[in-house]
């Protein structure tokens, strides 16, 4: 287990190493090649809530995805950090320029209407967004090391209908050291014009992007 942590957090290191040296203007152009993979999926277009993020220093900018959901009527989610108990929730947003800057500075929704898992035959199509460290071919990835999306989808994944992660391409790694508690996403995207564009899982396909 020791060694399992120490070579996840020199992936990490490595890969937000690499990212955080992306030109803005590449990360800005390969942002928006990504956000058309998503808004022009059967996935998004099915979708009656999308929890999302809000993006955070080099991070593929969601700002576009975010007001596209808006403005095509979805139900937007973000979430917002609790450190102390170790918590993510969701909180709906309706207007981008009420989040504000929260835990480390990430900008995070205001605490109201938060996102409960309804019954099951009544959630309807949700889709997740989900920001990472790193990602492998097989569908590993490397969070910040919180484990919050893990925790998180461990108690409210059988609602969510699909599990994307946002990436790009120089955070691919050959292989990352699974545990039993990560949870993987369904699909990983990236810009264009690399092989991992579009990585759909064994159990997924690509016939809905």
């Amino acid at each position: 287990m020791k060694r399992i942590v120490r070579d996840k957090k020199e992936l990490r290191r490595l890969a937000l190493l690499w990212r955080d040296g992306i030109p803005e203007a590449d990360r800005e152009a390969w942002s928006r090649e990504i956000q058309g993979i998503v808004t022009a999926s059967r996935w998004y277009t099915e979708a009656d809530v999308i929890l999302s993020y809000a993006s955070f220093r080099s991070e593929v900018v969601t700002d576009g995805i975010n007001e596209r959901a808006l403005r095509d009527g979805k139900r937007l989610y973000l979430p917002k950090t609790y450190p102390s108990r170790r918590e993510m929730i969701f909180y709906q947003v309706r207007d981008l320029d009420c989040i504000g800057p929260g835990y480390q500075g990430i900008r995070e929704p205001q605490e109201r209407e938060p996102w409960t898992p309804p019954e099951r035959d009544a959630a309807g199509t949700v889709l997740m967004l989900m920001p990472g460290a790193a990602y492998d071919r097989q569908g590993g990835r490397i969070g910040y090391g919180g484990g919050y999306y893990d925790r998180f989808l461990e108690s409210c994944g059988k609602y969510i209908s699909h599990k994307v992660m946002l990436a790009f391409a120089g955070q691919q790694m050959p292989e990352i050291p699974v545990e039993e508690c990560d949870i993987p996403p369904d699909r990983i995207i990236t810009e264009p014009g690399c092989e991992s564009c579009v990585c759909a899982l064994p159990d997924t396909d690509l016939e809905d992007v």
